[in-house]
């Protein structure tokens, strides 16, 4: 593999494209695959699982100390790197797999709950499988095949989870449905990523000069996942070991929904822009530029979303998880003024990394755990879940200032570009929620089934959105409209480049 790929404006509109497909394809896959999955399982079944993912998923954040990352952040990468990089992983990945099968039994008694014991050994396995995935990832990743991506991703999803896990939890395996299924869909993943990803030139070998390298930027990457992982499970945590297995089961429902966007959609933009900045960065007005557009655009989504779950919980929550999880509803409600928070960090995120100053965002990481843990503790006492919820939403909006201001700093961005990046956002979700209240005032009164009423509310919503975009492509646009309205304009009739004749030949 040549290491001379270069994101030019195609490739990055390219990469978007394929990753938005896939976030399109994914989205409706887990939604179906969750709503099957919640009909054949229990809230005890989801949170057992979630109590051991809190477990495995932390180990996960240490085990490969950022290697992937850290692989796909250098200016340049040999054959040298690579097997240095896939020696490293692999010896993590054993190392943690031993270590979290000697500490299962702790976790079960921590939580009083036996049965986690088997689960997060059985889960543990994990950390080897995806051990040896690492380096072709961050190969796939350095080169930008961004279709890859996608087929990896949907594909063992779909074969691993859906279809290993429903199948399993028909048959009355329960929470070991969910079990197998994580591990199958891993094991698929590292299969082929490791048939997809570009082969190095050269014949390599491991390099304790490069060990050094990937380890202190790697070192940052991990300390950084780590302390981001306790800001997204810390929540869980304090659910589980404070107000039990079953309110843990309905709360991860609800953070699920809420998080949608910031999967779907912020999370496919950090894929396609971390390699894409790790690139550029010695270019920092070209990262500039992209941050603001990024931060346009996941403001003009996550708020719309946000006053869209919060009209809708009702009918959205019966819609996809039956009429049995009515708690979920005013957990949701609570959850969705989080929405834009949880979402728009991550360009901030990105940048940070790109940039190599994984130490700074592991700083700010820290602080956002911290808010997580305390905020929760203090609303589950105060309120059990409902206060969770309303605790993790003053932690997110915490973490996104800080996370911006760092932003800030690095690009040298003024708060008004910064507000300027905001304004479509906050017009448009303005919008919806006028809409939104009035219709779902009439919805009540009616007779309509919960399907229905989600349709009504998500159509009229996708309505107002998409006209209000258009009105403020021309009226107040920011980068990303700027640059929609310019395409748009350059499509319309008569305006389309022709031949030159005299080019051509002709007189």
């Amino acid at each position: 593999m040549s290491d001379t790929v270069r994101p030019t404006k195609a490739a990055v509109a390219q990469g978007l494209v394929w990753m938005y497909l896939s976030a399109a394809v994914g989205g409706v896959s887990k939604l179906a695959v969750l709503a099957i999955l919640a009909r054949l399982l229990t809230p005890r079944d989801f949170g057992l699982m979630g109590i051991a993912l809190i477990c495995t998923s932390l180990v996960e954040r240490l085990g490969q100390v950022g290697v992937g990352p850290a692989l796909v952040q250098r200016a340049s990468l040999d054959a040298d790197d690579v097997v240095t990089g896939a020696v490293l992983s692999v010896l993590c990945g054993l190392i943690m797999t031993a270590a979290v099968w000697l500490a299962a039994p702790a976790v079960a008694q921590f939580f009083r709950e036996p049965l986690v014991s088997p689960i997060v050994r059985v889960l543990a396995l994990a950390f080897f499988i995806d051990g040896l995935g690492v380096t072709s990832d961050a190969l796939i990743q350095r080169s930008l095949q961004f279709r890859t991506m996608m087929l990896v991703e949907n594909v063992s999803y779909i074969l691993g989870i859906g279809l290993v896990g429903a199948a399993l939890a028909a048959i009355g395996l329960g929470v070991w449905a969910l079990v197998a299924s994580h591990v199958a869909m891993r094991s698929l993943r590292v299969a082929l990523l490791y048939w997809f990803a570009p082969r190095v030139e050269g014949r390599g070998r491991f390099n304790s000069s490069r060990l050094r390298g990937l380890l202190y930027m790697g070192g940052g990457f991990s300390l950084g996942r780590m302390l981001n992982f306790a800001s997204l499970q810390g929540d869980n945590f304090v659910v589980g070991r404070l107000l039990g297995i079953e309110a843990l089961g309905f709360y991860s429902r609800a953070y699920q929904l809420m998080a949608l966007p910031a999967v779907y959609v912020a999370q496919v933009l950090e894929r396609v822009l971390f390699p894409v900045m790790a690139k550029q960065q010695e270019s920092r007005e070209k990262i500039r530029g992209v941050y603001l557009s990024a931060l346009e655009l996941l403001t003009l989504v996550s708020l719309p979303v946000g006053v869209l779950l919060f009209f809708g919980a009702a009918p959205i929550v019966e819609c996809i998880f039956g009429p049995r999880w009515g708690a979920v509803v005013p957990l949701l409600s609570v959850l969705s003024f989080g929405v834009f928070f949880r979402t728009a960090y991550k360009c901030s995120d990105t940048v940070a990394r790109s940039l190599g100053a994984v130490y700074r965002y592991a700083f700010q990481q820290g602080v956002y755990a911290a808010a997580i843990l305390g905020g929760s503790a203090v609303g589950a006492v105060l309120d059990g879940p409902r206060g969770v919820a309303l605790g993790v939403v003053c932690a997110l909006a915490i973490n996104y200032a800080m996370m911006t201001r760092l932003s800030a700093r690095l690009l040298e961005i003024s708060p008004a570009e910064l507000w300027r990046a905001h304004l479509s956002g906050v017009l448009a979700s303005a919008s919806v929620g006028v809409v939104l209240w009035q219709l779902d005032a009439s919805l009540e009164c009616s007779s309509l089934s919960a399907f229905d009423r989600s349709m009504a509310l998500c159509s009229a919503a996708a309505l107002v959105w998409g006209v209000s975009c258009l009105l403020l492509a021309f009226i107040a646009p920011g980068r990303a409209l700027e640059s929609l309205l310019a395409t748009v304009s350059a499509l319309r009739w008569g305006q389309v480049k022709r031949p030159n004749a005299r080019a051509a030949g002709r007189p």
